[in-house]
């Protein structure tokens, strides 16, 4: 569990900043979503499955509207700010 609360903890970090971020969002999801899978757990834990829950769901955050608009589960900087408070208050109750 000591391994996966210190990615977890650089998660909440990199989110912070993503929510930050006026542009370039996109690459630094690819980032955060590369942490999470590289990630060997040595145990499946609540908290890694939450991580990687995160990580799947950041797939659906599309920068650009004309992408949005292919996907009803596309969705965009507003929505990906509220995503980011509930994964990471889902993270902190799962540390």
């Amino acid at each position: 569990m000591d391994k996966s609360k210190s990615i977890a903890r650089e998660v909440l970090r990199d989110l912070e900043e993503i929510g930050r971020l006026a542009g370039g969002k996109e690459a630094a999801i690819a980032k955060v979503q590369e942490r999470i899978w590289s990630f060997d757990a040595e145990s499946e834990d609540r908290l890694m499955e939450v991580l990687r829950r995160l990580a799947y769901d950041l797939d659906y955050y599309r920068q650009d509207p004309e992408e949005r608009r292919l996907d009803p589960s596309y969705y965009g900087d507003e929505r990906l700010i509220q995503e980011i408070a509930a994964w990471a208050a889902a993270i902190r109750r799962n540390m």
